[in-house]
């Protein structure tokens, strides 16, 4: 059960429309990306279910051994969703860049995480259109390093936002034998046309994924790395869009269910 691990916990209760997978070999120096596609979306239920079931999740999540069944339950049922906290993204043509404290760079990391956050916005963001991560890496590339300017790339890209997220003090281990991935985020949409102007920012302080950690036998890093950067682009993309609370609930019980 544990060799499933944290990696099958994400897998159900994100299901994010693409997942990139990291290279093993880091001495390519670029991310090669393998897509999956999710399964189908599950069934919501009625309301008049929400607080029934709610009920009895209570009664399960304080019943030894049925963790497990509780979270299912609880990412069964579809809440409300919280509201985009910016939805000007809609009907828009955006890009994405990515930093490495500080510095836009076409390292693995940055680029599965701008290819991962590029493909939720164009599933979850009504009519947006998403210029090609490998258009803006071009772009990136073509700049002097560290003197990257996110809104001239975005006006040389045609596009009318561009969502520039930075990540900082990146860490992927609690100790030797414990996974836990860390860092802080910011996330700052430029608006390229029409005035230009910052028209939203977020800072994430610290973003830790598991919270208890995972032991390092579970899996290799490679695998652990790409479960954390798709957590992370889900956690600094959904400020574009409506998403249900109760999915980091059922997640986070899961997980201590499993061991983590």
């Amino acid at each position: 059960m544990v060799q499933v691990g944290i990696a099958t916990i994400h897998n159900i209760f994100y299901k994010p429309p693409y997942v990139f997978d990291l290279p093993t070999d880091q001495s390519l120096g670029r991310a090669s990306c393998m897509l999956h596609t999710p399964d189908t979306m599950r069934d919501r239920f009625l309301s008049s279910h929400w607080l029934i079931a709610c009920l009895l999740a209570f009664v399960m999540i304080t019943t030894t051994g049925c963790v497990r069944l509780a979270s299912n339950l609880l990412y069964a049922i579809k809440g409300r969703d919280n509201p985009a906290e910016f939805a000007g993204l809609e009907e828009k043509k955006v890009a994405v860049l990515v930093s490495n404290n500080g510095v836009h760079t076409s390292d693995a990391s940055s680029l599965v995480l701008a290819r991962n956050v590029n493909l939720l916005l164009q599933s979850k963001v009504k009519k947006i259109r998403m210029i090609s991560q490998d258009e803006v890496d071009r772009m990136v590339q073509d700049q002097q390093l560290g003197k990257v300017d996110p809104m001239q790339v975005g006006e040389r890209l045609g596009a009318d936002y561009v969502v520039d997220i930075d990540v900082s003090d990146l860490k992927l281990y609690d100790g030797k034998t414990l996974y836990k991935g860390q860092c802080s985020a910011s996330v700052t949409t430029y608006k390229c046309k029409d005035g230009k102007e910052i028209a939203f920012r977020k800072v994430h302080p610290e973003f830790v994924y598991p919270k208890t950690g995972a032991p390092v036998t579970d899996m290799d890093e490679a695998t652990f790395r790409r479960v954390y950067l798709m957590t992370l682009a889900e956690r600094v993309s959904r400020s574009f869009y409506p998403y249900d609370p109760a999915t980091d609930v059922a997640r986070d019980a899961a997980i201590s269910s499993a061991g983590f």
